[in-house]
């Protein structure tokens, strides 16, 4: 995961829980072989999201 701000890559694996401030610039990317599953919840009711 890439966090705006920030140049590192914070790394997860299986069953890990990963939480982003309100209003911060992320992104999440696979790096591995897998296909890359996860579940979101936000407390917003508007999402702003790209894919690419």
């Amino acid at each position: 995961m890439r966090v705006a701000e920030e140049r590192g890559l914070h790394g997860g694996r299986g069953g890990d829980v990963l939480v982003v401030g309100a209003g911060v610039a992320h992104r999440f990317t696979a790096t591995g072989p897998d296909r890359l599953r996860m579940v979101r919840i936000h407390a917003s009711p508007q999402i702003g999201q790209e894919f690419g």
